[in-house]
């Protein structure tokens, strides 16, 4: 079963990333992520121990607010005419080189690096390139829609500065679905 969960791991991060360098539409771009980030939860997974899921239980909180508060800055700033870190990896990562999953921790990371380039090609755009001769001019933004950025910001800023009782909680549960 290991080497399953090892190789679709390995799968998901790899064609996650791969198919989101090649997106020009952002809500595109962090649904192929979703795939890369699904392959960093089953790294904790292959590890096989209370460590390696009390990271991916982690990892899944953080990337939840993560993922809704990306997809709400993308909502909040699409156009009518639009189609439809990392601390939380490093405990993941480190699960998988303590029990001796080292090949499958490098590949992780050698798969976030990947990632870098695509979540950072939208801020190369809006800073780094010439604007476009008409430049739309964003909606004003929505009252509860901004509520919910600001609360998705304000997790991830506090379980990115304080883990440990998370990362407790996260190992309790864990420990209660195995005794």
């Amino acid at each position: 079963m290991t080497n399953i969960l090892w190789v679709l791991a390995f799968l998901a991060m790899t064609v996650g990333n791969l198919s989101a360098l090649l997106q020009d539409n952002v809500k595109r771009m962090l649904a192929y992520s979703s795939i890369a980030h699904a392959g960093y939860i089953l790294v904790g997974l292959v590890s096989g121990d209370v460590a390696g899921a009390q990271a991916a239980l982690f990892y899944l909180l953080v990337y939840a607010f993560m993922n809704l508060g990306a997809f709400g800055v993308a909502m909040l700033l699409a156009h009518k005419e639009d189609d439809g870190y990392d601390i939380g990896k490093f405990y993941l990562f480190s699960a998988a080189v303590k029990n001796s999953y080292v090949g499958l921790a490098v590949l992780g990371v050698l798969n976030s690096a990947v990632s870098i380039y695509y979540y950072l090609r939208p801020v190369v755009y809006m800073y780094m390139l010439p604007a476009p001769a008409e430049v739309p001019v964003p909606r004003p933004p929505r009252t509860a829609l901004s509520l919910a950025l600001c609360i998705c910001a304000a997790a991830v800023l506090v379980l990115g500065l304080a883990p440990r009782s998370v990362l407790a909680f996260a190992e309790r549960s864990v420990l209660s679905l195995l005794m």
